[in-house]
């Protein structure tokens, strides 16, 4: 009266443990996506005091999705805060010029406070 179950309890944990970086990257993208959402929302809030084309706001948007897809989904220090900034006035100068760094920057800035909420499921 042995049992013979073994070998397939050891194909279900090896299963699991396979697929369970699989899940929690697909957990990652998600959450990703919905902070991309969340701030993409507040700078299109935020357009109706700076009032840029809508044209601007889409590459704008475009601009900011991009340098947050660049890193891992967690939560940053001010020096990586200030960085992406950078990054973003950089790539912002070049792909829309017509729209003063100075907007640029205080939309950024505001997004900065008012998109807070958008990373409060930010894994640590």
């Amino acid at each position: 009266m042995t049992s013979r179950r073994p070998f397939p309890t050891l194909l279900t944990i090896t299963a699991f443990l396979l697929t369970s970086p699989l899940l929690a990257s697909a957990d990652e993208a998600v959450q990703r996506e919905k902070y991309i959402a969340c701030l993409n929302m507040e700078l299109t809030q935020m357009n109706k005091e700076f009032r840029i084309s809508e044209a601007d706001l889409k590459k704008l948007t475009v601009i900011v999705d991009k340098e947050i897809n660049k890193e891992p989904h967690r939560k940053t220090t001010p020096a990586e805060q200030r960085k992406t900034a950078e990054n973003i006035m950089a790539q912002a100068k070049k792909d829309i010029p017509d729209v003063p760094a100075e907007t640029v920057s205080k939309m950024m800035k505001a997004l900065t406070q008012k998109g807070k909420h958008c990373s409060l499921s930010a894994p640590e």
